[in-house]
């Protein structure tokens, strides 16, 4: 298998598995809360959406799709789990146009609306 490189042009002394990971996890963190797809991510980093793909395979052993998802779930969850605020703003802060499309994204991905994950863990004593 060929090395992973997000810019072909330029070689570089580390692997490009091991450069877009740190590229992507110093920025993953402070976009997840604003962009939902590929692209934007690959072009934010300087590489195909391929590529982007390919080096997430390699790091986590999921694509791209899949992980930017699991992380803004994640993001979802914690911010429903540890804060007050509404649904409506949570989705609002996560980049959603509308709370409908986070409870229809939140669903897919954890089987239960935002409410029901949020009633399901509150032990409120």
């Amino acid at each position: 298998m060929p090395p992973l490189r997000c810019d072909a042009r330029r070689p570089r002394r580390a692997t490009s598995a091991s450069v877009g990971a740190r590229r992507g996890r110093a920025g993953e963190r402070s976009r997840i809360r604003q962009v939902h797809h590929v692209s934007r991510y690959a072009h934010a980093m300087g590489c195909s959406e391929k590529t982007l793909t390919r080096i997430c395979g390699a790091m986590v052993g999921v694509g791209a799709k899949s992980f930017s998802a699991s992380r803004l779930a994640l993001e979802a969850k914690r911010l429903l789990v540890h804060t007050e605020m509404p649904i409506s703003a949570i989705a609002q802060r996560l980049g959603f146009d509308e709370a409908t499309n986070f409870t229809k994204f939140f669903r897919s991905i954890e089987g239960c609306t935002p409410g029901d994950f949020r009633r399901r863990l509150d032990v409120s004593l």
